[in-house]
Order: C-alpha cells, then structure tokens, then sequence
C-alpha cells in the first residue's frame, strides 16, 4: 500500500486505471500527467518539494483523482479545440492562435 506520495510511479498509475497494456509512448504520457498531478498538488497546498507532502498519507488518493481531472480537462480542452477547428472551416473565419484546418 502506497502511504508517500513521492513513492506513486506510472506502473501505480496503470493499476489504478486498470491498463493492461501499454507502449512507450503512453507510458511518458501518463508519467507527465503523473508529474503534474503531483506537482498541482504541491502548490495548492504550499509546499516547496514534493517530498514534504509524504508525512500526509492521505494524500495519495488525492494524487490519484487529481490525475482523473487532469486528464479530463485535456480532453475537454481537446474537444473545444476540435469544435473551434470545425467552426473555423465551417465559416472560413480564423480565431487567433487556432490553426484552421484540420
């Protein structure tokens, strides 16, 4: 049983999602979103290093659904993208900073 939060590693991550296989390639993606979800953590609660949030075994959950909300708001952000790409073409208008074209 994970208590340090400094401890959870992407194969942690796998289990918890139930993954049963996965590349290369996957595995740097989730080891980002590993990263960030920790390092989030870190700074809502203050902390300088993520090894001082190890004294708070309770947290480790929070790493875990942090992770969850991480990778939703990417997909969130990917669909809108892809919404706003759609929209562009549709009505040959360009938004700033969005490429308009698929």
């Amino acid at each position: 049983m994970l208590t340090k939060i400094s401890e959870i590693v992407v194969s942690d991550i796998i289990d918890y999602l139930r993954i049963s296989e996965t590349s290369e390639k996957e595995e740097k993606y989730l080891k980002t979103i590993l990263n960030v979800s920790k390092e989030y953590i870190r700074k809502y609660t203050g902390y300088d290093k993520i090894e001082d949030l190890d004294k708070y075994p309770d947290l480790v959950i929070v790493v875990f659904l942090c992770y969850v909300k991480v990778c939703m708001m990417i997909e969130l952000t990917t669909l809108i993208t892809q919404m706003l790409i759609k929209l562009c073409n549709q009505y040959s208008i360009c938004i700033q900073g969005i490429y308009c074209y698929d």
